[in-house]
């Protein structure tokens, strides 16, 4: 809806109002469609809550994709966006104030998931991508991504010239 009158004029009385068309609204129907499928499809709401995230870097998203995996019986997953989710967090009182109770339970539920997890410390200087299982990662994730114990494929794409 909201992109449906974004960029126009809206009268209302004799006021004249602009809605912005801004990238936060497609954070708000990732939002949207991820808390729909997080009791049926934990996986997909997953999925959601990380592309809202890659949209508002909002990391609330993150704590909420973690507990959709915990959900969806994806503890690897879960542990990961744990992770990411303390890792985006930005430093300072207004944040820890804002995050305060999500923190706290992102950090225990990341304790308790690693005692069952395995770790992987992966390093592909000038590789382009780097994968897991299929699953592409986050470069910047590379050197502490969680898994479940056994054995994994991992691949890295580099650029050849």
């Amino acid at each position: 809806m909201r992109r449906a009158l974004a960029g126009a004029f809206v009268i209302l009385g004799a006021a004249l109002t602009w809605i912005d068309a801004s990238p936060a609204y497609a954070d708000d129907d990732a939002a949207t469609k991820a808390a729909a499928l997080e009791k049926k499809k934990p996986k997909e709401a997953a999925e959601q809550w990380e592309k809202a995230f890659e949209t508002s870097k909002d990391p609330t998203h993150l704590y909420r994709a973690a507990k959709a995996r915990q959900k969806g019986g994806d503890p690897a997953g879960a542990a990961n966006d744990y992770a990411r989710f303390l890792a985006a967090l930005k430093p300072g009182p207004a944040s820890d104030k804002e995050h305060k109770k999500e923190k706290a339970g992102a950090t225990k539920e990341l304790a308790n998931l690693q005692k069952t997890l395995g770790r992987l410390a992966l390093r592909a200087t000038g590789s382009s991508q780097i994968k897991v299982d299929g699953y592409a990662i986050d470069q910047t994730r590379a050197e502490d991504w969680y898994v479940m114990p056994g054995a994994h494929v991992v691949e890295a794409k580099f650029e050849t010239g």
